[in-house]
């Protein structure tokens, strides 16, 4: 069996999403990688999010709501994305407790993964 990673590892900051990374690292490839839960965490968030947004949510939202301003988009993207990380993410393959228990990660993630695309006007 393999032993889940803390979600509080000492080593690591408690309200950052590395270690939940590390976790799916841990489910796909069988052992703990803290690396890889880094490069999956910049590979998320670094290319992944931005090609989501600019390929799928943004031409989806001008489609099914013209005229829609791209603020209420962008963070309806956002709160879609914080839904994706720490519901299907955390818990469906890392195997966390439900949208994290609702504990303070859950709502630490949610500002930031709302305004994730505010910096990235049409």
């Amino acid at each position: 069996m393999v032993r889940p990673v803390p979600v509080a590892d000492a080593r690591l900051c408690q309200s950052c999403p590395a270690p939940l990374a590390t976790q799916v690292w841990q489910t796909l490839f069988g052992s703990a990688y803290v690396p890889g839960g880094h490069l999956l965490q910049y590979i998320a968030g670094l290319i992944g999010y931005p090609i989501g947004w600019t390929l799928i949510a943004q031409p989806l939202a001008w489609r099914l709501v013209p005229g829609v301003h791209w603020l209420l988009s962008a963070t309806a993207y956002g709160a879609g994305l914080w839904i994706f990380a720490i519901y299907f993410m955390a818990h469906l393959v890392a195997g966390q407790p439900a949208l994290l228990g609702f504990t303070g990660i859950t709502w630490v993630r949610w500002p930031g993964m709302s305004s994730l695309h505010l910096s990235m006007p049409p």
